[in-house]
């Protein structure tokens, strides 16, 4: 036991206090201290043959039909407690054979790919660390414990194909990035957790210190005894018996000095990690306090999720296949940019014949750019906030439809059968603009309209309620007749085109009524020529012609000219055929024939003179459809 003037025992407890004082040291030199240690606990081992040992400088090979190794009795049954080590550089575990098996069991099963270190309490994240698992089909199941008189029963479905299925009673999550505010909630909770073991683990390093020193000054006493008892000539039957009372007590104290040591070096292990995991995490906050919330959002982080195969499904949807239809059920996809594509490896679009298409079929879709601002909820329910619509939606497609028409299919064609019932089409903007105007500028191409009704209004809204009336699936209701008022302020209508029809555009399609109407002032203008008519086109009835600086008016019945204040003619004026008028004022009458009368002292007059003309004044128009 002695070596020089202090035992193995003084040295080995030296070095573990050494050891202690290291457990802020740099990894490298804990482990030296580790090595040291545990060659000299191989030393100490050695000389007292604690535990039987087996030890071969090839190789040892254990072969039987069957292998039972843990603390268990001879027919293999578990006495109670027990650990079981295995340590090495490589481990192989082999179930043989086209049936070979490897089953575990145990009510906590960690898998943890790291490098334990000497005494497997490291837990460092090596560059080389990963878990791999290939097999033709891959089960995970996560189950809530289906209790049975406080036991549950565990049960596996093997009834799936091939490939990898996880399974849950509960949620599966995939995550690839943590937010700021989480990863500094676990690091701080993290080391928070590793402080108070700190603490702990001091304490029962301290207490395991005072049994070192001890045992330690115990045995260095009975190795003194033992010193001078051997160093006696006199060896009577009463040295022998105080030698072998001396090697009793020395056992004693070495195996507790042993179990001591043994907790005391493991502790010390467990603060070294302990602090080296606490430095790691200090580290973490700092950088993460470095970063402010908005630089953190912004900041990329290179994390990233794939999932490739030729055919993905995604659907909320049970075991039994059947589509969730509570209210919480569906499928949230989130994100700043999000990208659903139909096109090659090369980001071009898969060609003609392969299709190409994406479907979006559903009882409702809504596209909304509104945001959502100053939110405030009571528990998980929205109360109030603002929702600014911002952002753009833009649709860029060589062929653009938009229709409500139901359809069925016959004989395999699709054939429409009716227009879809209340269906309608609602754009409200601030701003609407069509456009047909290509990339020079020119106004190119057909803009149509074709309907039973068409109205085009500038009015204000009678009664109109801003509040907004939402569905089951949180679309807008929006309002089957909304009636004017009256015509909106400072509003106009423009038509400018260098051909325009209205009421026909060809001889076949004619309108039946056009209603022109102002309460104030109605302007036509052209700069050569206007004409208005009435009847058959080549043979109006009624017209009138305005070219140049003449004006022709032309009537195959009567033409009336009437004024409240009176009818002004003038310039020269030309009356072809029989002019009868009532009282007549002239300056000068001239007759370049004759002039004839029944009695011209008393004045001329003309029988059967018409009455009052028969244009209708202030007509009214009927009212618009709304």
């Amino acid at each position: 036991m002695k070596d020089g003037d202090k035992t193995i025992i003084t040295e080995y407890l030296e070095l573990a206090k050494k050891y202690k004082d290291m457990a802020d040291s740099a990894l490298a030199e804990l482990n030296a201290c580790k090595l040291e240690i545990a060659q000299m606990k191989a030393d100490i081992t050695n000389r007292f043959n604690d535990g039987q040992y087996l030890w071969d400088s090839k190789r040892i090979v254990i072969s039987a039909p069957e292998i039972v190794i843990g603390n268990v009795n001879r027919n293999g049954d578990l006495l109670g407690g027990g650990i079981v080590t295995v340590v090495g550089s490589a481990l192989n575990l082999y179930g043989a054979g086209e049936a070979g098996n490897i089953s575990m069991k145990a009510p906590v099963i960690e898998q943890y790919a790291v490098n334990p270190g000497f005494d497997g309490v490291d837990d460092i994240v090596e560059k080389t660390s990963r878990i791999t698992s290939v097999a033709r089909r891959i089960q995970v199941v996560s189950q809530n414990p289906q209790e049975v008189e406080g036991r549950g029963a565990a049960f596996v479905d093997f009834k799936i194909g091939d490939g990898v299925q996880i399974s849950s009673d509960e949620g599966i999550g995939l995550m690839a990035t943590k937010s700021k505010s989480i990863k500094k909630n676990q690091f701080d909770a993290a080391k928070k957790r590793n402080e108070d073991i700190k603490k702990i683990l001091d304490k029962n390093i301290a207490d395991s210190l005072l049994l070192l020193n001890r045992y330690e000054g115990d045995i260095t006493g009975l190795a003194k005894t033992d010193d001078d008892l051997s160093k006696e000539n006199d060896m009577t039957k009463t040295n022998i018996l105080a030698l072998d009372e001396l090697n009793s007590k020395m056992g004693i104290r070495v195996s507790a000095f042993c179990r001591t040591m043994k907790a005391y070096l493991l502790q010390t292990a467990l603060l070294a990690a302990s602090n080296r995991k606490i430095a790691c995490y200090k580290k973490e906050l700092e950088e993460l306090d470095k970063i402010d919330d908005e630089n953190f959002k912004k900041k990329a982080l290179n994390t990233h999720i794939d999932i490739d195969s030729e055919k993905i499904n995604i659907r909320s949807i049970d075991e039994d296949g059947r589509v969730r239809t509570n209210m919480d059920a569906g499928i949230l996809i989130r994100g700043n940019t999000i990208n659903v594509e139909s096109c090659d490896e090369k980001e071009a679009l898969t060609p003609e014949e392969a299709i190409g298409l994406i479907s979006l079929r559903s009882r409702n879709i809504r596209l909304s750019t509104d945001d959502l601002v100053d939110a405030k909820y009571e528990k998980t329910e929205l109360t109030s906030a603002k929702m600014p619509v911002v952002g753009n939606i833009t649709i860029n497609s060589k062929v653009i439809d938009m229709t409500a028409v139901d359809t069925e299919m016959k004989d395999g064609t699709f054939k429409e059968t009716k227009l879809t019932d209340k269906s309608s089409v609602n754009i409200r903007a601030e701003k609407v603009k069509v456009k047909t105007i290509n990339t020079e500028g020119k106004s190119v191409g057909k803009f149509s309209v074709n309907s039973q009704k068409i109205s085009l209004k500038s009015t204000d809204i009678k009664d109109y309620k801003p509040d907004i009336e939402l569905d089951n699936q949180l679309n807008i209701k929006h309002p089957e007749k909304m009636n004017s008022e009256k015509v909106a302020e400072n509003s106009s209508l423009l038509l400018l085109a260098e051909t325009m029809n209205i009421g026909f555009k060809k001889d076949k399609f004619e309108a039946k009524n056009l209603y022109v109407s102002s309460t104030d002032n109605l302007f036509v203008n052209s700069k050569s020529t206007l004409q208005l008519t009435q009847g058959e086109k080549g043979s109006a009835d009624v017209s009138i012609n305005m070219s140049g600086k003449n004006l022709e008016v032309a009537a195959s019945g009567n033409t009336v000219l009437e004024g409240d204040g009176g009818v002004a003619i003038y310039g020269d004026t030309t009356m072809n055929g029989k002019v009868t008028a009532g009282d007549m004022e002239l300056d000068n009458l001239k007759a370049s024939k004759s002039v004839t009368a029944p009695n011209i002292t008393d004045g001329m007059s003309v029988p059967g003179a018409p009455k009052k003309n028969t244009m209708n004044k202030g007509a009214k128009f009927p009212e618009s459809n709304e």
